[in-house]
């Protein structure tokens, strides 16, 4: 029994030797043209990668330079993804044997360009639409038509650009928002969860959870998706800050509140509850809190705005609200 112990522990000892030695001598640049193209594949977007680097605990590739192309058809100068770092955690076994099977992509500080364009389309929509070809780099394994897949996507800090040219608006910028997106496939539901941190003190933080899918080719913004929007105590001095809205300018307070949130083709609606303390409107305190319960609907094809249920106090002061809105 003593030798035969023995002979396991040479065993395994040579195999984690085995293992270091060749962790050691990998260049991980060899596998930057075979993820860039299957990125690029699935995406059906351009990818270009920078260098990259290998961490063993846990095994991972360090990206430099990340950028995602935007869909042609939106001119956008600027990439559709732009980060200075990705991790890439990969599976050890696979790799050993020459193999390459992602379990998690993480991006640092990155920067999104979202677009909607004069008809109403996004540019998120189209992604992944001409992925055609070999096995996703993916824990999730190949899914109908050859489309993007992934097991866990985390995005930290990041910065999310918006431009709306079918209001006019000009290009906005949000910074501060931290995503995690598990079980990214489209051919079953997907979970996400949204953290926006608000300028201030405190937390200052307001967050989605929800879930969403199967996901409609060709249109993602199509998907369906419900989830729940909670306020924790943000300050609407902050709110402004983050938001640029002129309307809030000067005014002050602290949000509490939850909203369900329910988005199908060609329609969304939202119910919930809204807590204000503490108002300042154009400097002046108005001495009383303002609460609402609400639930409202808009179609997105018409895009107008059904008010259901608008139940308001001022202090103690109620005021119902109901009807239509042209959103036009």
């Amino acid at each position: 029994m003593r030798k035969a112990g023995i002979i396991i522990g040479i065993i395994v000892a040579v195999v984690i030797v085995a293992g270091l030695i060749f962790w050691a001598t990998l260049d991980v640049n060899e596998y930057r043209g075979r993820i860039q193209g299957e990125l690029q594949n699935r995406l059906a977007r351009p990818v270009a990668l920078g260098q990259m680097h290998l961490s063993l605990f846990p095994p991972s590739f360090e990206v430099r330079d990340l950028s995602i192309g935007d869909d042609p058809k939106f001119a956008n100068p600027k990439p559709f993804v732009q980060a200075g770092q990705l991790s890439v955690s990969v599976k050890l076994m696979p790799l050993l044997r020459g193999g390459l099977e992602v379990t998690s992509l993480n991006l640092r500080q990155p920067v999104i360009e979202l677009i909607k364009d004069q008809q109403g389309a996004w540019n998120f929509s189209s992604l992944g639409t001409a992925g055609r070809g070999p096995a996703p780099v993916s824990s999730g394994g190949a899914s109908p038509g050859g489309s993007f897949s992934l097991a866990y996507l985390s995005v930290e800090d990041g910065q999310l650009a918006l431009t709306n040219r079918q209001s006019g608006k000009p290009r906005e910028v949000y910074s501060h928002i931290d995503v995690t997106l598990k079980d990214f496939a489209p051919d079953k539901p997907f979970s996400v969860q949204v953290a926006v941190h608000v300028p201030g003190k405190g937390a200052q933080e307001v967050r989605l959870d929800g879930t969403g899918g199967p996901i409609k080719q060709g249109d993602l913004a199509a998907t369906p998706f419900h989830g729940t929007v909670g306020l924790g105590g943000i300050a609407l001095a902050g709110l402004q800050q983050f938001l640029n809205e002129p309307a809030l300018a000067n005014t002050d307070g602290t949000v509490r509140g939850e909203t369900k949130i329910n988005l199908q083709p060609g329609t969304a609606s939202a119910n919930g509850d809204i807590d204000i303390q503490k108002v300042r409107v154009r400097g002046v305190d108005l001495g009383y809190p303002i609460t609402a319960q609400y639930s409202v609907s808009q179609d997105l094809i018409t895009n107008r705005l059904t008010i259901r249920k608008a139940a308001i106090k001022l202090g103690s002061a109620p005021l119902d609200i109901g009807g239509t809105i042209d959103m036009h």
